[in-house]
């Protein structure tokens, strides 16, 4: 969207992919974040709500279904967000959303969207005790996992997370997946305790 100007985007039209041969793919569901700042930040919008696109297996490709944004939400720069669990097949088709200059328009004082420390903001692990180099990888994407130390079975373990810089952050919530190689399903972390550090640990 043009610089310094805000829209509300009020429904959004999708059409599936224009070929024949892969027509059985199309989007079920999308939902949708907005920007105030031309894309430097992102807020989900109406709580991350699914917003149903009425693509179905019988549409031909030249069948359009537009939906209603409600509530309409209002930025400068706009995403649409997609997943397996809501796409038919391949997450494939063409859209566009419909939007009216709003200039009057007040954004509001929004804090910025969390982000995964490790994933996304790089940050560091490390542990007090880990098993060997391959049982060292915490990201959620890891074939393995963090394994505790030999010998430390049933010894008390910390695994720190570090954002390194002068940059303080707030921490809102954890994300825990069993070891990527789905053996032994039932070995569980039940319960954890935090601790914070003001100087980099």
């Amino acid at each position: 969207m043009p610089a310094a100007e805000f829209y509300e985007v009020s429904s959004m039209t999708f059409m599936k992919l224009n070929a024949e041969d892969y027509k059985n793919n199309f989007v079920k569901a999308v939902k949708f974040q907005f920007s105030y700042d031309e894309g430097k930040n992102w807020h989900s919008h109406n709580d991350g709500k699914w917003y149903e696109t009425g693509a179905n297996p019988t549409d031909s490709v030249k069948v359009q279904h537009q939906f209603d944004i409600d509530p309409p939400m209002h930025g400068n720069a706009f995403r649409v967000l997609l997943d397996k669990e809501h796409t038919a097949n391949v997450p494939t088709g063409r859209f566009d959303l419909w939007a009216v200059k709003t200039p009057d328009f007040k954004p509001e004082d929004l804090k910025p969207e969390p982000k995964k420390a490790i994933m996304e903001l790089n940050a560091i692990v490390t542990a007090n005790h880990i098993w060997d180099k391959q049982w060292s990888n915490a990201r959620l994407d890891s074939p393995t996992g963090l394994w505790n130390g030999k010998g430390q079975d049933y010894t008390n373990q910390w695994f720190a997370v570090n954002l390194n810089g002068e940059d303080f952050y707030e921490t809102s919530s954890l994300i825990m997946k069993p070891r990527g190689d789905a053996k032994d399903p039932e070995r569980a972390i039940n319960a954890v305790q935090f601790e914070y550090s003001n100087n980099n640990g």
